[in-house]
């Protein structure tokens, strides 16, 4: 599946069934769905607004943004899932070598 895809998708056919200001699309996320929050602002920065990400880093090795998206980031510093320095957590569910906050 290509979830950048249903989320554009789904802008769209919101857009054309309820008001919705285009300029005023936020995404959300905690842990991996604020990973996907910051995989949106680089695949569809023409589209957010704005990002608030929780306990996710921007983990993307190549950010193709044209333009800018304002980020509001929450982590903690003792996150012991995607540690706040980087790198593998001890309580990572997946192998993922974490960026930094």
């Amino acid at each position: 599946m290509d979830d950048v895809d249903i989320i554009r998708q789904l802008i769209k056919d919101l857009t054309k069934i309820v008001n919705v200001d285009p300029k005023r699309i936020y995404v959300t996320g905690l842990s991996n769905g604020a990973m996907m929050s910051y995989r949106l602002t680089c695949e569809l920065a023409d589209q957010i607004a704005a990002i608030a990400s929780v306990a996710g880093t921007q983990n993307i090795v190549v950010c193709q943004s044209d333009q800018p998206v304002s980020i509001i980031h929450f982590h903690g510093t003792v996150d012991l899932h995607a540690p706040y320095d980087g790198g593998f957590g001890p309580k990572s569910l997946t192998p993922l070598n974490h960026t930094p906050v």
